[in-house]
């Protein structure tokens, strides 16, 4: 199996799921009602949530993912995916983007070459106003935890990390915040705090016999709701 596509045979709990549907739905709706996008290119296009909210918007969209099983899934949905790694941006023919979102991939590049690489490659396809949505785990608040979800995070990434490298490629920054499952302040900050009272050791021993999931490989739900922590929010508007 790709290191790539470790997270792929990953299930999470109908919960677990449903939060992030929920989450990743409610961040492109505020961009449309915020900003008006109408057509949103996503770089990492993943499990398809944001594919799903820009459907269920009315918003036009198209994914670019490197993973062939995420390409396939994606496609076996109707959506619109290209398969390939950015950087380099692939040919995205009429397709003029409003927004560029990448959530959770700028975590898993190398380095931080290719970091820019990719934040420039987003900045390529924009007119001048156009907007970059990146977020990103927080490494305040990941803990170690941010190395362990798969075998693809390679590169820390932090809010103020996010910051310098959008600024870096022409970006001005018009948001910079923490975000939790879609909640900004102050409710991300109580689900954080709330999800690490859970006993996720003690819940594993009394209910890990009985888990469908392969537990030297995957998480439980238990640790990955004690997991949960905000993830760095970055937006940006080309120069």
């Amino acid at each position: 199996m790709s290191t790539r596509d470790f997270y792929v045979p990953s299930r999470p709990s109908r919960l677990g799921a449903w939060m992030g549907e929920q989450g990743q739905y409610r961040i492109i709706r505020a961009l449309q009602a915020k900003y008006r996008v109408q057509r949103v290119l996503e770089i990492g296009a993943g499990k398809g949530k944001v594919a799903r909210a820009c459907q269920s918007l009315g918003i036009e969209y198209l994914g670019i993912d490197g993973s062939s099983t995420a390409v396939e899934w994606g496609r076996s949905e109707g959506l619109r995916i290209l398969q390939t790694y950015v950087p380099p941006l692939p040919d995205l023919g009429d397709f003029q983007p409003d927004a560029v979102v990448t959530i959770d991939t700028l975590s898993n590049v190398s380095s931080h070459d290719e970091a820019r690489s990719l934040v420039a490659a987003a900045a390529s396809c924009l007119a001048p106003g156009g907007l970059f949505l990146a977020m990103a785990p927080d490494l305040r608040y990941a803990k170690w935890f941010f190395w362990d979800p798969d075998l693809t995070r390679c590169f820390p990434t932090s809010r103020h990390r996010l910051g310098r490298l959008l600024q870096g490629e022409g970006f001005d920054l018009i948001e910079s915040r923490y975000c939790l499952d879609g909640f900004g302040s102050p409710w991300w900050y109580l689900i954080y705090r709330l999800t690490k009272l859970i006993p996720y050791q003690l819940l594993d021993g009394l209910t890990g016999r009985w888990s469908r999931r392969d537990l030297a490989v995957y998480p439980s739900m238990w640790e990955m709701i004690y997991r949960k922590a905000p993830s760095a929010y970055v937006l940006g508007r080309k120069r």
